[in-house]
């Protein structure tokens, strides 16, 4: 049985730890420049530094707020579900458009494109619900 409050070190291939020790420096390089950009013209803080830290590690040097992308809000399967749905859409309605009394084969194709843009939106529902649920549950 072993003492699990003693921490296990790991062994790093030289070569490893001399890429590890390139990529602090330039970290450190990074946290220090920042730290002295929000000091300006003062002596660096323990503030600045713990500023400038949070700022280059979570990848958001020089912005107050991190801003959500679009795709965080709408999966890309919703939006290719969007695009297929409006498509097809467009197609049934224009074949409906050409020949409102329905005879031709082109009026004739236009229920099956409204079918599969009725497939599609089913599909951006499931897929809309699935990503309220998931954030339901984060919270």
């Amino acid at each position: 049985m072993t003492d699990s409050s003693t921490p296990t070190t790991a062994t790093i291939p030289p070569s490893l730890s001399t890429c590890l020790d390139d990529e602090l420096n330039a970290l450190r390089d990074q946290i220090t420049a920042r730290a002295a950009e929000l000091a300006s013209t003062t002596p660096v803080t323990l503030q600045n530094l713990n500023q400038a830290m949070d700022e280059v590690v979570r990848g958001a040097a020089g912005s107050a707020t991190l801003k959500r992308s679009f795709l965080d809000y709408f999966p890309p399967f919703t939006l290719v579900c969007a695009l297929l749905c409006l498509a097809f859409a467009v197609l049934g309605l224009v074949a409906l458009h050409e020949d409102p009394s329905g005879t031709s084969k082109l009026a004739a194709a236009s229920g099956g494109f409204l079918d599969i843009a009725k497939i599609f939106a089913g599909a951006i529902v499931g897929s809309t619900t699935s990503l309220a649920l998931a954030g339901a549950r984060s919270k």
